[in-house]
């Protein structure tokens, strides 16, 4: 990709400004993939923490019973006086 034209028997040096564009295009396609590794990554972890979550709450005895809804008391019924 050294497409310099020879002028006066020299080669044509890069422009600086050509230079900065091509280091402009390489930094935004490394921050779009950037983006989507970090994306995906959360996404992975989130379903691996998740999961792992649900399965220690179905396993764990303890944990199941301190989810699991207490029978609450009816009170008696009082008898009607009269």
């Amino acid at each position: 990709m050294t497409a310099t034209a020879c002028t006066n028997g020299k080669p044509q040096r890069r422009q600086l400004a050509d230079q900065l564009d091509r280091l402009d295009a390489i930094i935004d396609a490394l921050a779009e993939g950037l983006n989507g590794a970090v994306a995906d990554a959360c996404r992975e972890g989130t379903r691996l923490a998740v999961k792992d979550a649900i399965v220690e709450i179905m396993t764990n005895p303890q944990l199941r019973a301190m989810l699991a809804p207490q029978a609450v008391p009816v009170p008696a019924a009082r008898p009607r006086s009269p």
